[in-house]
């Protein structure tokens, strides 16, 4: 993968971590960041994410409203862990113009969704010293990028194309005023169960990271579902477009 550096340019950053339940592919998750300020003069587009509603086939995909939050936090905790998701951060999708979650309803039930922010390079700080190390240097020349947080589909509507029609709406929404993308990926016994997805994207592994999750579990004290009460054991690989 090639070294970026492009003094005006944005980077999105898309956070995702696999994980599997009953020998089937899960979903993808990644740690809650602190919010962002530099995006209140280019706020996520409110107008296309609030207005419309895409449908394909049997499956909606909508903007969140607090009708979702109950059976969110619920497919969280049995998909992510508990505590990973919780309602002050479902709330702060619909207060925070940095802020978008999609939910995908199939047949009429809530299918998955896809959490997605804006942030600056301060949002790194969550992380453990030589990662923030790793990612100031490499993107020590970008001033703002988009993160994919979150992304949910429930084991029995897996394998009908719902994860990639959210996440490639998410970084539609994204990319209106950012142009890179970063994924931190959940590693299982050296296999990202993502890779697919991510290679549909134009995605390629650059680093890996022993550990990532464990000092955000710690502080955020929520319990991973792999490895139960934190910290958090997991690895994860980064990639990028």
């Amino acid at each position: 993968m090639i070294q970026y550096s492009c003094p005006s340019g944005t980077l999105l950053i898309v956070f995702v971590q696999v994980k599997f339940l009953g020998g089937e592919l899960n979903p993808l998750a990644i740690g809650p960041f602190p919010s962002p300020s530099p995006f209140a003069r280019a706020p996520l587009s409110k107008e296309k994410t609030k207005k419309t509603e895409f449908v394909i086939s049997s499956t909606n995909i909508s903007r969140l409203n607090k009708s979702h939050f109950s059976e969110l936090i619920s497919i969280a905790k049995n998909s992510l862990g508990e505590g990973y998701i919780t309602l002050s951060e479902l709330m702060s999708y619909l207060e925070e113009d940095s802020r978008v979650c999609l939910v995908a309803k199939t047949k009429g039930k809530i299918s998955g969704f896809q959490l997605m922010k804006r942030c600056n390079p301060s949002d790194l700080n969550v992380l453990a010293n030589s990662q923030k190390i790793w990612f100031r240097s490499r993107y020590k020349n970008y001033s703002s990028f988009g993160m994919l947080k979150t992304l949910v589909v429930l084991p029995e509507n897996q394998k009908q194309g719902i994860g990639t029609m959210l996440t490639k709406k998410s970084i539609e929404i994204l990319q209106e005023s950012s142009k890179k993308i970063i994924s931190i990926c959940w590693e299982n016994d050296g296999v990202t169960p993502v890779l697919g997805l991510l290679q549909r994207f134009g995605m390629k592994q650059v680093k890996r990271f022993e550990l990532f999750w464990a000092k955000d579990s710690l502080e955020k004290k929520y319990r991973c579902i792999i490895c139960g009460e934190p910290p958090c054991k997991c690895s994860a690989f980064i990639y990028e477009t």
